[in-house]
């Protein structure tokens, strides 16, 4: 500490009070069907509150068929999704394909020895290989959206007054989320799930702060959201060949890609014998990603596993901590032996580019080598790209154009009376607490108004 701050013992005192109340709110889904294939859609539908997505988790309760001869393996909770998809106001803002591949890769490399604990509560146990649910399948889980979705891991901030939706597409099957227990018990299981939920902070600030908020929202002022998103691709089958050329796609100059990994899998999808969550190094030599003539690495990896050569490929693992976070210090959850049996994934870092160059579009390339057959191997490849997205939050005007009545409708019905609305309408986001008046259409006669009574209180329609 400075000696001027030492010795400034007059120096007044701040308390920060902005936040008064921080609550954790359930939403579950429209549906209790979550069997193979649903789609479950969870909304927040309340614009007057203030969600926090950074802390926000899914918590699961199911249970595993055949208990004792099946078990879920390391990361298996993410593999009973195919997708997962953020709506913002209806629009979608962020999803990720491919969810348990996706977040094993994307886990790897952000998970550390320090925070394990809590990645093994969302289901991460290959340093104990313990079991997730009791002698009766039984289990449940907490699992951090942050660990699926970029927009939870980077969007620090809350939302004002904007419609929410969570989409979670099941997988086709739960083969890849178990493992057998004793080799060639069983070649078939399932895992029935009983309970989702949502779980996100709602925050509560002070008079003033809120004064600020309803201030901005009132100018319609643009907000962003900046976060980078994931997106996977899969080569089903490389084939026998020792090299292969994988055109990924073109990105638009916005969205370029700012890391590349890259992870091989050989005969493990849909198989119960194998962990579906580790990956192999299947003799790869070399493997270069080309962003239109731009190789990288720039250098040859020249990789030997017969011959222990891959201590290369585990500093660009322990690299990827230190540029994305923005931090000096690399604490991966892998050591190089875990690396090796686990993870031998290959994380090519593109961040740094020259964004000012001309080209409209980016074509993304991928070449992968190998000193044997690559028959049999699937590559699946994780793009994490930058994206903002804009947003405008609703205004006290546009809530009351969501709620508007057509007055002919209304006043033609048998059952309206001046004091009681026709109970045949739906009324979508009335809030008593931001609305005092609901307009509502007059074909004819432009000053006529009346009072209805909505939920028990008295509100004044008029043109």
């Amino acid at each position: 500490m400075p000696e001027s701050d030492i010795l400034d013992i007059s120096s007044p005192f701040e308390t920060d009070s902005k936040i008064t109340k921080i609550e954790y709110h359930s939403y579950t889904p429209y549906t209790t069907s979550f069997n193979n294939n649903d789609e479950i859609r969870i909304s927040i539908q309340q614009t007057d509150v203030y969600p926090y997505l950074n802390e926000s988790f899914i918590y699961l309760e199911g249970q595993v068929s055949d208990a004792g001869k099946l078990k879920l393996t390391n990361n298996g909770f993410s593999y009973f999704f195919e997708q997962i998809r953020l709506e913002i106001n209806g629009i979608e803002v962020d999803s990720t394909r491919v969810l348990g591949i996706t977040s094993s890769l994307k886990g790897y490399l952000s998970g550390t020895p320090d925070n394990y604990n809590c990645y093994e509560n969302a289901g991460w146990i290959f340093k104990n290989s313990s079991n997730l649910a009791n002698s009766n399948g039984e289990f449940s889980a907490c699992i951090p959206l942050k660990y699926w979705l970029g927009l939870f891991e980077d969007f620090k901030k809350i939302l004002v007054n904007s419609r929410l939706e969570l989409i979670l597409t099941r997988s086709h099957s739960d083969l890849n989320a178990l493992k057998v227990i004793t080799s060639g018990s069983t070649n078939s299981g399932k895992v029935v799930l009983n309970k989702i939920v949502w779980k996100v902070p709602h925050i509560t600030v002070d008079d003033e702060e809120r004064l600020k908020i309803l201030k901005l929202i009132e100018k319609e002022k643009s907000l962003f959201i900046p976060f980078r998103s994931f997106e996977t691709f899969e080569y089903p089958e490389l084939g026998t060949t020792k090299k292969v050329v994988w055109n990924l796609k073109t990105a638009s100059k916005l969205e370029k890609p700012r890391f590349i990994i890259i992870g091989l899998q050989k005969e493990r999808k849909n198989s119960l014998e194998k962990d579906c969550s580790v990956f192999d190094h299947c003799n790869i030599t070399n493997v270069k990603v080309f962003l239109n003539s731009i190789a990288y690495p720039y250098d040859n990896l020249n990789l030997d596993f017969a011959k222990n050569n891959f201590t290369l490929l585990y500093d660009m693992y322990t690299s990827f901590q230190e540029s994305y976070y923005e931090k000096s210090i690399r604490n991966p959850i892998l050591n190089p032996s875990t690396f090796l049996t686990h993870a031998p994934i290959i994380v090519i870092d593109t961040s740094k580019q020259n964004d000012s160059a001309t080209a409209s579009s980016v074509d993304v390339q991928l070449e992968i080598e190998a000193s044997e057959s690559l028959l049999g191997v699937t590559a699946y490849c994780l793009l994490i790209h930058d994206r903002i997205v804009e947003y405008v939050p609703f205004t006290r005007e546009k809530l009351i154009n969501d709620i508007i009545f057509d007055w002919d409708s209304l006043t033609s019905s048998e059952n309206f009376d001046d004091n009681i609305a026709d109970p045949n309408f739906e009324i979508v986001n009335n809030n008593d607490s931001d609305l005092d008046s609901i307009l509502c259409l007059n074909s004819n006669d432009e000053d006529e108004q009346t009072n209805v009574d909505l939920n028990g209180k008295n509100h004044r329609r008029f043109k």
